[in-house]
């Protein structure tokens, strides 16, 4: 029942991808979704029985986390009362977008590609030795070794990094991405 809630309220077990109700979206499009389906099913339970029910929260990669252990509803008759009555509907398209997988942004061309390679080349003599190279779609997938929000705070390695980003910006590519 835990695993109902969660996705109930959360869209857990989606691997941590957002969620879809078709084929076709992006990865940015079923996050949004999967926040504004959060929020709706957080309102359907509070007008149905649980009032005091916080609202989402989101982990720092947008992922929705469930709210506690007082809210499954093996524990709280009000949220099984409200998951398998008005609140159902909501419950089944949140099922649905966790189980849609996200469409991967096309392949790059051979020359956007070649030119976001010249991108990574510019970040790696810039101060940032082991910048990857981007997937055939132009992501860079950043070292888990790197610090959680990189360029947000006053870190050095902030300060590297959005100097390097600043040097290198006449070889960005439209399309390319950070993830």
């Amino acid at each position: 029942m835990m695993l109902l809630l969660c996705l109930a309220l959360t869209g857990c077990g989606d691997g941590g991808n957002g969620g879809g109700t078709s084929g076709g979206q992006t990865r940015t499009q079923r996050d949004a979704q999967m926040r504004a389906l959060t929020a709706e099913m957080i309102e359907c339970l509070r007008r149905n029985g649980v009032p005091d029910l916080p609202d989402a929260t989101f982990d720092s990669a947008g992922n929705p986390q469930a709210p506690g252990p007082q809210w499954d509803p093996a524990n709280n008759p009000q949220v099984a009362t409200a998951l398998q009555g008005p609140c159902k509907p909501i419950l089944e398209r949140v099922e649905a977008l966790a189980k849609a997988p996200p469409e991967e942004p096309p392949a790059m061309s051979a020359e956007d590609l070649a030119k976001v390679g010249e991108y990574a080349k510019c970040m790696r003599e810039h101060g940032l030795p082991d910048f990857p190279d981007a997937d055939n779609t132009g992501r860079f997938r950043m070292p888990a070794s790197w610090p959680e929000g990189l360029g947000k705070g006053d870190r050095p390695m902030d300060r590297i990094f959005l100097d390097a980003m600043k040097a290198c910006e006449p070889l960005a590519v439209p399309g390319m991405a950070f993830g």
